[in-house]
């Protein structure tokens, strides 16, 4: 499962570092969407930081989208 990740993250040109494949694996196992804060919540011992840039690269290089809150 972890190399299918690695593979799916290079081909999106995306380095897979050890926490965008926690990231993404926990992504990929939900049905809905997540807010930020309960992706934090999730990695409660990860820097807050890492999490954002990493949802971010994530949607930069369209392995997910972001959903804007009115």
């Amino acid at each position: 499962m972890k190399k299918d990740i690695e593979n799916k993250l290079i081909h999106k040109n995306t380095k897979p570092t050890s926490m965008r494949i926690l990231i993404y694996d926990f992504l990929s196992s939900r049905e809905a969407a997540l807010s930020l804060s309960e992706i934090e919540n999730h990695f409660e011992k990860a820097d807050r930081t890492i999490i954002f840039r990493t949802l971010k690269t994530f949607e930069e290089k369209g392995i997910v989208h972001g959903i804007q809150k009115l």
